[in-house]
Parts: C-alpha cells; structure tokens; sequence
C-alpha cells in the first residue's frame, strides 16, 4: 500500500509504504503518523526524509509503538495531536501520547500497556413488533417435518408469533382476525444461509432498505451468517 501525505501551507509531499498497512493517520501538527498494521494500531515519528518510507510495526528507523491491545477502525487525531482515537465495535479507544513513548513525557519510566478498555458509544433501540391477528388461508403448506405438505392449510399469526399451522379443516380462527387468502400460494418456512456473503453498503452502515437483504428476503433467506464480514 502507498500512502502520500501532502502537509497543508507546504510543497512537501512524504510517500509511506507497507506491505501490511491499511490505514494511515498523520497528526495535524504533522510530527506523527498512525497505521493498522494486521488490524492493530501503531504510532510512529513522522519522518521527514524526502523519500518514499517503508512503515512497518517493526521498523527500526525511527520509533514506532503500538497502541492498541486489540484490534481498531477509523483512526483519528485530536485537534492538538495529543491523543489518538479509534473504534472497536460499540467501543471509543483514546491513547494519550504521553503514555506510548517515554520522550514525550519526562515522567514516564516507560510506556503503558497498549489499550484495551474503551468508553462504550453503542446504544440500543427497540424493534417494530407487529399486533394484531392474521390468518392465510388456502395455501400449499411446507412444514418442517419429513415429507410432510399440506395441501390446504391455514396459518394463524398472532403479533409476531405463528400460533396455530395445520389443515384447514382443523385450524380455528380467532374471532376478529384478518383473513388474507392466500390460494395457489406456497408457503414454506424461512431459509437459514449460514455461510452467506450477502454485500452491500460498506464502513458498517446499513440503509433502512438495504437491496441484498430485500434481494434474499424475495428468494426465502430470512437469517443470514456471513463468516467474512468486516472486523468492524
């Protein structure tokens, strides 16, 4: 990967090159530059040298610490360059300059520990839960159970839960409930991919409507795994 970074109010353009890097944040003030390395994070004297730098975690140049215990996203500066922050999950990290390199503090004997504890940013909202009673009526029925279709059934949803599924013959339905017709239908139950690549919108955002869940939700896939999401 080669990164060029132009310092603004100047012609100087410094080029940084790695093997394994993947993201690179140079601190305003310019006398720094952070990286993830193999999804860890490290922070390194700005060197300039007007030449292309190779940065690796080892590298021996110039000093380079790591910062991050665990793996980390989105790196960023504070406005002064004193501290480093990033995102794990639902988690904010911050590392104070002060605690990576002994130089930079006269009373540090030696640095800290990378971070591993972070302020949790996550929060949680409650879903739409539906109300009310439905019954389909006349479909062709796939159940769970071996060799097992009926060929005129009745399924009774309750809220968010089916309450009643058999023959029509045998399913009673509760008074006050709305009757959909369902005749020449099949219905089947949700598909579980457990090894799915399902795509779409990337940086872990997801839009309200989101084509490729829509898109399995049209073929039956109702939950999806997917083992090579992003880390964050």
């Amino acid at each position: 990967m080669l990164y060029s970074v132009d310092r603004d109010g100047s012609d100087e353009v410094v080029h940084f090159q790695s093997e394994n890097a993947t993201q690179f944040a140079p601190s305003p003030d310019g006398k720094w530059i952070a990286f993830a390395e193999r999804y860890k994070l490290y922070v390194g004297a700005f060197p300039h040298s007007g030449r292309t730098i190779d940065i690796t975690a080892k590298t021996g140049a110039f000093p380079v610490a790591r910062v991050s215990r665990d793996a980390g996203m989105y790196l960023h500066w504070s406005g002064d360059s004193k501290r480093l922050h990033w995102t794990l999950g639902p988690d904010l990290f911050t590392r104070e300059l002060t605690h990576t390199f002994a130089f930079v503090s006269s009373g540090l004997d030696k640095p800290d520990e990378p971070e591993s504890k972070g302020v949790p940013i996550g929060f949680t909202v409650k879903s739409d839960v539906p109300g009310g009673t439905i019954a389909l009526t006349g479909a062709r029925i796939v159940t769970m159970a071996a060799d097992s279709i009926i060929e005129n059934g009745t399924i009774v949803v309750q809220n968010n839960r089916i309450t009643a599924l058999g023959d029509a013959a045998s399913v009673s339905i509760p008074a006050g409930a709305r009757r959909i017709d369902v005749a020449g239908k099949t219905i089947m139950p949700g598909i579980v991919d457990v090894h799915a690549h399902v795509g779409g919108e990337g940086d872990g955002v997801l839009a309200q409507q989101s084509w490729p869940l829509l898109a399995n939700l049209a073929f039956g896939v109702t939950t999806s795994h997917d083992p090579s999401n992003d880390t964050e």
